[in-house]
């Protein structure tokens, strides 16, 4: 999540809207299909795996003693 006090203190409010865009793209829109509801338990963990895929670290999180 956005920590608005953090950016606002640091003067980096201004990008924002394009963190909120972004987090929205990449996981509201997996969570908005129709008929969907989260609990925010669920919301949170589907978040996680998602930026553990984007990242490219899949293998390792599922599988951490295979990976060389």
């Amino acid at each position: 999540m956005v920590k608005y006090q953090i950016n606002y203190y640091y003067e980096n409010y201004k990008a924002l809207g394009r963190v909120e865009k972004a987090v929205d793209l990449v996981i509201g829109y997996r969570q908005k299909r129709k008929g969907m509801s989260w609990s925010s338990l669920g919301s949170k963990a589907l978040a996680i795996l998602k930026v553990v895929e984007l990242n490219g670290e899949w293998q390792q999180f599922w599988f951490p003693e295979t990976v060389i």
